[in-house]
């Protein structure tokens, strides 16, 4: 949450309540790629990263969205995070959908 709070004020996001919103958007819109990449993204960048839920966060829109470049490159992430040895796939996977990136 401090990097939240830290986030808000960096970017000049005045409401405390970015996380828990971002957490009801995506409960709402659990196919929401943009949703869901806003809190994967609020989620790995908490001190020491809330890999599974990011990871929860970003296969309910992988589901819809399977060829999402934000969504396959987070995905990486957490992975990589969490120390899976999935997350080069997915790495691979973005890379080829999109190589210019």
């Amino acid at each position: 949450l401090a990097v939240l709070a830290r986030m808000r004020r960096d970017v000049g996001i005045k409401d405390p309540n970015l996380g828990r919103k971002l957490a009801e958007a995506a409960a709402r819109k659990p196919a929401d790629a943009a949703i869901a990449a806003a809190l994967a993204r609020a989620l790995l960048a908490q001190p020491f990263g809330n890999c599974d839920a990011a990871l929860d966060a970003l296969e309910n829109a992988l589901e819809t969205h399977p060829q999402d470049i934000e969504l396959i490159s987070l995905e990486a992430v957490a992975l990589a995070m969490s120390g899976h040895s999935d997350a080069g796939l997915a790495l691979e996977e973005a890379l080829e959908l999109n190589p210019a990136d």
